[in-house]
């Protein structure tokens, strides 16, 4: 079963958010799901969404707390760099801007120590009213 990490960034769950949140859990059924969200944001509103109930629980879903203060944080860039290597992702996806400079920062910091998990494909969804 591939891997597919999520990067939700934001401290609560907004709009955005929550229409990740529903494409995480169609994915559910093919997918293992890891998401990694910031330290700051409270897991209960994962665990607690209605389309993620019980998948915590069969380990399709892990969530993992990351601290993550900017898209240069270089503690973020280290620790999301051994979460890929340890669960040997298949790809990243990213749902914001912050989660998009992450994933582009780590990807091509692997990429400058020649780590094979450097060609992980990067998925982005931008969620705004605006062009």
């Amino acid at each position: 079963m591939k891997k597919i990490l999520h990067l939700l960034t934001e401290k609560k769950i907004r709009g955005g958010e929550r229409q990740a949140l529903y494409a995480i859990s169609g994915l559910k059924e093919n997918y293992r799901i890891i998401i990694v969200y910031d330290s700051r944001f409270d897991p209960t509103q994962i665990q607690e969404f209605e389309g993620l109930k019980g998948t915590h629980s069969e380990s399709k879903l892990s969530l993992i707390a990351l601290r993550m203060r900017n898209e240069f944080d270089p503690l973020a860039l280290f620790q999301l760099a051994r979460i890929c290597q340890k669960e040997k992702i298949d790809g990243i996806h990213t749902h914001t801007a912050k989660g998009h400079g992450l994933a582009v920062n780590l990807l091509q910091s692997l990429r400058a120590f020649r780590s094979p998990t450097s060609k992980i494909p990067l998925i982005v969804t931008k969620r705004t009213v605006f062009p």
